[in-house]
């Protein structure tokens, strides 16, 4: 699958030269009832949903990483843990978001490539499959960003990845 990814027809580079991707470590999860004392939080499997309404909320006051758990647009998220490989893209209404240490965020260098149009790379069965080869772990499946870095990433001409990251 790489050689067919890296053979054609666009020039390839390696996520980790036109992206940057990182987790953050577990931390314990203190959850509020009231919204107005908490971040709402995402895990690997929410960061799915359509409706985010529901979520719970991280305790701001027992949280001292939260601002490192908070995701923004033009992201992409990656499933680590678990399933391996969901990917979502961070819109409008997810901004401010507080996600798990489940989930992988990957940073577009926008002078190198569209956040759009990484995201619907990532998501492509070709992507998918060289993610899930880098997979470990006997019982229940994991993956680093470090594992993904070497991931070739076709880069069709600016107007092409703006065409995509558009839609």
């Amino acid at each position: 699958m790489r050689d067919r990814v890296v053979d054609g027809p666009w020039e390839c580079r390696r996520l980790d030269e036109i992206a940057s991707a990182f987790t953050e470590s577990r931390f314990a999860r203190t959850y509020v009832p009231d919204p107005r004392y908490g971040a709402p939080y995402i895990t690997a499997s929410d960061m799915l949903l359509a409706d985010l309404k529901g979520l719970h909320h991280l305790s701001r006051k027992n949280t001292p990483q939260l601002s490192r758990l908070i995701v923004h647009e033009g992201w992409s998220l990656v499933s680590c843990s678990g399933t391996i490989g969901r990917t979502a893209y961070v819109r409008g209404e997810m901004q401010g978001l507080a996600a798990s240490h489940d989930v992988i965020r990957i940073i577009a260098d926008e002078a190198s490539v569209a956040p759009g149009y990484l995201f619907a790379y990532l998501t492509s069965s070709p992507a998918q499959a060289l993610i899930q080869q880098r997979t470990y772990g006997s019982v229940v499946q994991h993956i680093e960003p470090h594992h993904i870095a070497d991931l070739p990433v076709p880069l069709p001409d600016p107007a092409e990845q703006q065409r995509i990251h558009d839609l």
